[in-house]
């Protein structure tokens, strides 16, 4: 069964990889944009083809809780025994790296594995078909026609609620917006991960709930003191004021050296922000650039890579949440020598 499974899932991936690459793309529209394109404007809002991918990804989360526990067995099968093996292997992860205790068990397992279960599509939807060659034409005048080789899944030569500005498109392709003599074509779909605003909004909920569980778990102070380490170099200075000379040298050099190394650990933790954000979504848009450019190169090159965006994907989503589980228990474990002034 297993087996016939794997088969299917082959299948597949090799037809949506083969759908995908044939489709036909607009050749002259071959450059990718780091910027997420505006798709509509609601209220005033600028909707962005990443943002509304965003929105389907919620929506399918929540479509597959409800699948998985709409009739629960004490025997698994489908869709809720696929989600019972993912949730308690990220659940042994955590038990493991937090060394079996419950509170901060109860604490970081809701986070992580929202995180790993948002990312393995918003990572892998970019690979589905229609993901680039199905968009938007904008009209900015009446006289304006179709671009040869490019068939719109919408046609707006008039205004509606997906007719965007030009100066509001003109944010994700500023010099094409201006020396276009034809219509512009905007992909109407973009994978999230794709998108640094996302990566950068996934870093900071990881990075600002990280602190949050160092403070409440160690406290202000003991939170604190982990990157700013007075201890050695006070007792230091003390035993010169008191006219202790023994060891006293010794006990400044490394007082600060302790000292420099948590203001450098206080740095690193503020660099984390940069990492967790560019890693993900570089990741994950150059992986998209290598199909494109293949695609552009011969309509059947990007198969053999295919499989490996794939399998990147899913690492990437696996990488982003353990290392949020890595960094909070980081977060709440107490200072070297901390121990002892508790």
């Amino acid at each position: 069964m297993n087996r016939q499974r794997i088969i299917w899932l082959v299948i597949f991936l090799v037809g949506a990889a083969a759908l995908k690459v044939l489709l036909p793309f607009p050749q002259e529209q071959l450059h990718p944009s780091v910027v997420p394109e505006p798709v509509m404007l609601i209220g005033g809002f600028v909707v962005t083809n990443s943002l509304l991918i965003t929105l389907v990804v919620d929506l399918l989360l929540i479509l597959t809780v409800i699948g998985a526990t709409r009739r629960l067995s004490l025997v698994p099968g489908g869709l809720q025994n696929a989600m019972e093996i993912t949730l308690e292997a990220i659940m042994r992860l955590v038990r493991q790296t937090v060394s079996g205790d419950e509170k901060r068990i109860r604490w970081f397992f809701p986070f992580v594995i929202t995180i790993f279960l948002f990312l393995v599509p918003a990572n892998l939807l970019g690979l589905m078909p229609g993901f680039g060659p199905l968009g938007i034409l904008h009209y900015d005048r009446p006289d304006q026609h179709t671009p040869q080789g490019v068939t719109p899944l919408l046609d707006l030569p008039a205004s509606s609620v997906f007719q965007v500005p030009p100066e509001l498109r003109a944010v994700a392709q500023q010099e094409e917006a201006k020396t276009s003599s034809e219509a512009e074509f905007v992909p109407l779909f973009r994978a999230p991960s794709s998108d640094l605003n996302t990566t950068l909004a996934l870093a900071l909920v990881s990075w600002v709930m990280t602190q949050f569980f160092g403070f409440r778990h160690l406290g202000v102070l003991g939170y604190l003191r982990k990157y700013f380490v007075f201890d050695k170099l006070r007792r230091g200075i003390g035993g010169l004021f008191s006219g202790k000379t023994k060891g006293v040298g010794g006990m400044l050099v490394f007082g600060v050296i302790d000292f420099a190394v948590g203001i450098l650990e206080l740095i690193s933790e503020f660099s984390k922000v940069i990492s967790f954000t560019f890693r993900l979504f570089g990741n994950i848009f150059a992986g998209e650039v290598v199909l494109l450019v293949m695609a552009f190169l011969f309509p059947l090159l990007p198969l053999p890579f295919y499989g490996l965006e794939t399998l990147v994907g899913v690492i990437q989503a696996f990488i982003f949440a353990i290392l949020t589980l890595v960094f909070m228990t980081g977060a709440t474990t107490p200072a070297h020598g901390a121990e002892e002034h508790h």
